[in-house]
């Protein structure tokens, strides 16, 4: 994937590349539909618009996958 675009992908980019049907916009699986879902109204809350996101919001990635919490 990196000679495709000539830079590292960003965590996005693998995921939907690896758990997005080949030739379609399609996610393999309502859980990965999900997460990706998950993921990105929980970024929009997090950061105003205008504001600089990072590649990966680690703690926003795991809450969105049903990972472990803190405390």
């Amino acid at each position: 994937m990196r000679h495709e675009l000539e830079l590292a992908p960003t965590f996005r980019e693998l995921f939907d590349q690896t758990h997005k049907q080949k030739g379609s916009d399609d996610y393999v699986s309502e859980s990965a539909r999900m997460i990706t879902e998950t993921y990105d109204r929980t970024m929009v809350d997090l950061y105003v618009e205008g504001t600089s996101q990072p590649d990966l919001d680690l703690e926003a990635w795991v809450d969105a996958a049903g990972g472990p919490r803190k405390g």
